[in-house]
């Protein structure tokens, strides 16, 4: 088997489709859009497709735009015939829309001096596709000239000399030296701090060149009678507000044969005015695509489109004749597996090379001793024996021995109410830890001779949160974020995430000295571990937002994970693998939703469940953290256990001006959760107010 790579030793160097060129966009093309056919071109309706960093909106976007028809179908007469449509594609970065605003000029006229620059630039590509159409002698008797005289027919007055009217390179120089005029007011307005109304005279209506433009055509070429125009204009979030009003416009404006493909950030989807003061109605005038929720709500779809995503980039990497299929294998292959016997062997070398007992055992007793001195615990006559009573027969096995701590904790917890296995209330209220650990073994016991005791509860829900307390313990880093099907889930529906992963993985594992992409060799656990990390880490540094609002939203990023990491690092384990919270909508401030919103808008979190309380009618949301944040943490990122919050702590969490609310509510929180007091007072043994819902 010929299994030589060409000379890129990454297979998956690329992952930004701003990257890519027209030829590599039609190659790594894969065409999901016909399992929902969200995006048609025979369809007038117009579409704002919306998406996070990196759901692949732009690779989306740019396969429908005229270099990649001409890549599929060649001559313009093919896609005319074939495709009936053309596809103007502009990004919006490329006006610098920045430019048009301040300088001590009125904002009227910066309003309409984009307006008129912007359908400049956008005619510009657009002419410069149609010149196509006369090259080819499609046109039949209709002219260069007299198509470039009815343009022209269009402006206020006539600017144009004889020889820019004779054809259509002649008029996109003339059309060019306006915008250059535009262009030399816009950098001195600074000094001059007013624009020249000679060479900023607005010279038509809005409108009137996008849509007249292509009117013009398909009235005078027969060849041309239904064939469609579509704009597509993507990074419409780099706009301005008032700039996105008059796209808008013109999207409620539209008229035949146009319409318009809108792509934007989901964040930057901000307003559905329109300069006539009417709001646009989806359904009516446009139609919304969310497509990180097409991939997020259909995981058999989107895990079948990450695999041939890899595939098909490894396909291109090797130089032998198996199957994309084949050759994915070949690669998962070589990724180590995770189980937990690694971590479970280093930890018994580290006790047996330094250690007496391993930190759990360790933090046990402290917990125990300091029970004691406050008078919430029993004294133990001997607590070394008690502790090798707990351990002996674990075989020295610390996720055993953890298992019989999260028991041993239940029961402290639990010690004097109708809960508790060993104690119900009686005048005694102390914590009697020999008690307790004979309860634990004998469970234990009991679950080694294949019987089914809470031993069993706790393995089956607890097993990965307890080998999680493991790691963090002991300063390990948790691998289990690893293999080919771990990095589809957490990349939870963002090709660039999972592209990102793997190519990172590649990185480090040349950086650790392996040889990744060599037949028979393997990618470490190690390597694979920092891709996913680092992944996470850029995904949550490079937020887009400005000014204080980025700083409050890091802040409840940082908050909300301090709550998951209570209760999966907490000495009472009461849900399994929390990585979502709930809560109730009536009661929250507007400021806190607006941070909530903000979250779910840069895909930080994201809602997986709205309903109704039965009995109270409470309306609520349910959010999860994004997966890919997930690793920063050492957190869960399949969802099982869900934190129900109430107002008070959302708030803290959310709400900027209640932030300083909450590391006393997060440590009160805590408390219910650690050992010794458990959240009971020294008095009275009972229970401190709960900040969550129970």
């Amino acid at each position: 088997m010929n299994t030589t790579t060409n000379s890129i030793d990454n297979p998956f160097s690329k992952i930004r489709a701003d990257d890519f060129t027209p030829k590599e966009i039609n190659e790594y093309w894969i065409n999901y859009n016909q399992d929902y056919r969200f995006l048609s071109p025979n369809e007038f309706l117009p579409k704002y497709i919306l998406g996070g960093r990196g759901c692949g909106k732009t690779h989306l976007l740019r396969y429908f735009s005229y270099p990649l028809q001409t890549i599929r179908r060649g001559e313009i007469s093919s896609i005319i015939s074939d495709d009936m449509y053309l596809g103007i594609y502009i990004k919006f970065n490329g006006l610098n829309s920045r430019r048009f605003q301040g300088k001590s000029v009125d904002d009227e006229q910066w309003v309409s001096v984009f307006e008129f620059y912007f359908e400049l630039y956008l005619c510009d590509v657009l002419l410069n596709i149609i010149k196509k159409i006369f090259l080819e002698n499609i046109s039949g008797e209709y002219s260069q000239t007299e198509f470039v005289k009815d343009i022209a027919a269009k402006f206020y007055e006539n600017v144009f000399q004889k020889e820019d009217v004779q054809s259509i390179d002649n008029f996109l120089e003339a059309l060019s030296n306006i915008r250059k005029k535009i262009d030399i007011e816009i950098v001195n307005v600074a000094f001059s701090r007013k624009l020249n109304s000679s060479s900023m005279k607005i010279l038509f209506s809005p409108g009137e060149l996008l849509f007249g433009i292509p009117s013009l055509l398909n009235k005078n070429i027969s060849l041309l009678k239904n064939l469609k125009y579509i704009y597509i204009l993507d990074e419409y979030e780099k706009l301005f507000n008032w700039q996105k009003v008059f796209i808008n416009t013109l999207v409620w404006e539209k008229k035949s044969p146009c319409t318009f493909w809108i792509g934007a950030r989901k964040y930057g989807f901000t307003t559905i005015d329109t300069k006539t003061k009417e709001k646009m109605k989806h359904g009516a005038d446009y139609q919304k695509i969310d497509l990180d929720d097409i991939f997020q709500n259909n995981e058999k779809l989107y895990k079948k489109f990450a695999n041939q995503l890899y595939e098909d980039r490894l396909k291109k990497f090797y130089t032998n004749d198996l199957t994309p299929e084949h050759i994915g294998k070949n690669f998962s292959d070589k990724l180590e597996m995770y189980t937990e016997d690694k971590i479970i062997n280093e930890l018994r070398n580290r006790k047996g090379n330094k250690e007496k007992e391993y930190q759990h055992i360790k933090e046990l007793r402290k917990n125990i001793e300091k029970g004691i001195r406050d008078g919430i615990v029993e004294e133990i006559i001997d607590i070394d024996s008690s502790m090798e009573s707990l351990v002996m027969d674990t075989d020295d096995n610390p996720l055993e021995q953890k298992y019989k701590i999260c028991l041993l904790y239940s029961e402290w917890a639990n010690w004097g109410s109708k809960n508790s296995k060993v104690h119900e209330r009686t005048k005694k209220l102390k914590v009697n830890i020999d008690d307790i650990i004979q309860y634990v073994n004998q469970q234990y016991s009991l679950h080694n001779d294949g019987q089914k005791t809470e031993i069993q509860n706790i393995k089956e829900k607890y097993k990965f949160d307890l080998l999680a307390q493991l790691t963090n313990e002991n300063n390990i880093k948790n691998t289990c974020y690893s293999g080919i099907d771990e990095f589809i889930d957490i990349s939870w529906g963002n090709p660039r995430m999972f592209l990102m992963i793997l190519k990172l993985i590649i990185d480090n594992a040349h950086l650790l000295g392996e040889k990744p992409m060599d037949e028979g060799s393997k990618i470490s656990l190690e390597a694979q571990f920092k891709g996913v990390f680092e992944t996470g880490k850029s995904f949550y540094q490079e937020i887009e937002i400005l000014s204080d609002d980025g700083k409050n939203l890091y802040k409840s990023l940082n908050s909300l994970s301090d709550i998951f990491r209570i209760y999966r690092f907490s000495d009472k384990l009461t849900e399994t693998s929390v990585c979502s919270f709930n809560f109730g909508m009536e009661s929250i401030s507007s400021k806190a939703k607006d941070f909530i919103n903000l979250a779910y808008n840069h895909s930080l979190i994201i809602e997986v469940k709205k309903r109704k309380q039965k009995h109270s009618g409470r309306e609520e949301k349910t959010y999860q953290l994004n997966k890919i944040l997930a690793p920063i943490w050492n957190l869960p990122f399949s969802r099982r256990g869900v934190a129900d919050l109430n107002e008070e702590m959302i708030e803290a969490i959310f709400d900027p001006e209640k932030h300083k609310t909450f590391e006393s509510k997060y440590l009160e929180m805590k408390s219910r959760f650690m050992a010794p007091s458990f959240g009971k007072s020294k008095n009275n043994n009972t229970y401190i107010q709960p900040l969550f819902t129970d």
